[in-house]
């Protein structure tokens, strides 16, 4: 075991653990889209169901959104690396060299790709397809641009609850798919509010072109038009809408007014 230890050392190989790291498992909570368009457009919940978001959970979240996670890092090492708390991320820190997290990045993609086209109807794949490049154009041209950035970063939440429904063959209304990108979007300008609390924030130039106040009213525009949504179409879908009330009220709102909450999803969002 020695042995090897050293022989990877030599190699400049790095710990299995950063290549986990890049994966950012932490995030894999976005999943919980595609299990709601999948559960509630079931038209009944068998084992197979189970065993289809099992893999789709590998496809889509460990490979594919490993990749685009570990091409971010490489995207944001520069301003990561002036981050008091990011500049310890693999990529960032040099732990992981850019040549290796881009192999990295593309051997995951392509095989989250791969498999997806194997093991699923074309409607889901395209759906893996709509993600990446919603991802690739963030990472490259939209995270620099204000209003954009916020646009892009939180499209991709109503494309995974529409993958959700599709992998049951179903096609939701388009009503659900504007208010989850209304909640996703006061999601984003709550996360670049939080960001502002640590030191470092001012890395990201995009924060730093929000002045004091935008943020909280894009949010608060965001959820009034959720809740208009919610009058109109509640009545034909309110587990739909619980959901995605409650989702507002805990983590939108609460992310505004309680600093206990405000605090764990620095932790989270900042790490």
């Amino acid at each position: 075991m020695r042995r090897l230890s050293r022989t990877v050392s030599l190699l400049h190989i790095p710990d299995v653990t950063l290549w986990l790291t890049l994966i950012k498992f932490r995030y894999h909570v976005t999943f919980v889209s595609v299990l709601c368009g999948a559960l509630l457009f079931a038209p009944r919940i068998e084992r197979t169901l189970g065993l289809k978001l099992l893999l789709l959970y590998i496809c889509f979240n460990v490979l594919l959104y490993g990749g685009i996670y570990t091409f971010n890092d490489i995207a944001d090492r520069t301003a990561d690396a002036q981050h008091p708390r990011k500049r310890r991320r693999p990529v960032a820190s040099g732990e992981v060299s850019v040549q290796a997290a881009g192999v990295f990045a593309l051997l995951l993609t392509a095989a989250g790709l791969a498999l997806g086209f194997v093991l699923f109807d074309v409607t889901v794949v395209a759906c893996f397809v709509a993600v990446l490049g919603f991802n690739l154009f963030y990472s490259l041209v939209g995270r620099n641009l204000r209003y954009v950035d916020l646009v892009f970063n939180s499209i991709t939440h109503p494309t995974r609850f529409l993958m959700g429904a599709l992998l049951v063959e179903r096609v939701p209304p388009l009503t659900h798919l504007v208010a989850l990108l209304m909640l996703a979007i006061a999601l984003s300008c709550l996360r670049r509010d939080v960001e502002r609390d640590a030191p470092g924030w001012h890395a990201r130039e995009t924060i730093a072109r929000y002045a004091p106040r935008e943020l909280p009213c894009l949010a608060a525009g965001s959820l009034s038009a959720l809740a208009v949504l919610g009058l109109i179409a509640g009545r034909n879908a309110p587990g739909f809408y619980a959901i995605v009330g409650a989702t507002a009220g805990l983590v939108a709102g609460g992310g505004w007014l309680t600093q206990p909450l405000r605090g764990a999803l620095r932790a989270i969002w900042t790490h």
